[in-house]
C-alpha cells in the first residue's frame, strides 16, 4: 500500500459477544443462542498471541469490516436481543462481553456512537470495551 492510498482508506471496524471461562459448553451455548460462533478455543490452544488463557466462545458481526462500528454493534442488538435472558444467565460461570476494534489509518480520528448502537450494553450491563489500532503512513 502507497502512504496515498494508506490515508485514504476507510476504517475497519468488528463487533463480538465473547464468553469465556472455564470448561464452557459449547454445544450449549451455540444450542441456546441458536447460532454458530465464529471462533471457539479452549484454554491452552495455541494462538498468535500465545496460549489461550480460557476456553472462548466468540461470535463476530459477518458484515464487512468497512462497515462503520455502530452498524456491527445494531447487528449484535438485533441478533442477541432475543436471548438476553440467557446471555444474562451465563454470567455466574463465565465473563460475557462486548468486544469492539478499530483500525485507523490517519493521525486524528473521531468516533461518535448513536445512542440506539450503545443500548447492547445497557441492556447487557456490560463495559464498552474498545481495541483502537492506528497504522499511520511512514
Amino acid at each position: 500500500m502507497t502512504e496515498e492510498s494508506i490515508a485514504g482508506e476507510p476504517p475497519i471496524a468488528f463487533a463480538s459477544l465473547r464468553v469465556m471461562g472455564t470448561g464452557l459448553d459449547f454445544e450449549g451455548i451455540s444450542s441456546s443462542l441458536g447460532l454458530s460462533p465464529t471462533v471457539t478455543r479452549r484454554a491452552g490452544d495455541r494462538t498468535a498471541l500465545g496460549a489461550q488463557p480460557t476456553d472462548i466462545w466468540l461470535l463476530e458481526s459477518p458484515l464487512d469490516k468497512k462497515e462503520p462500528l455502530e452498524a456491527h454493534l445494531k447487528w449484535l442488538r438485533a441478533t442477541l436481543m432475543p436471548h438476553y435472558q440467557f446471555i444474562l444467565s451465563m454470567r455466574p460461570k463465565a465473563r460475557v462481553d462486548i468486544y469492539c476494534g478499530l483500525t485507523l489509518y490517519r493521525e486524528q480520528n473521531g468516533l461518535q456512537l448513536a445512542p440506539e448502537a450503545l443500548k447492547l450494553f445497557v441492556e447487557l450491563d456490560t463495559p464498552l470495551d474498545i481495541s483502537i489500532l492506528a497504522i499511520l503512513p511512514d
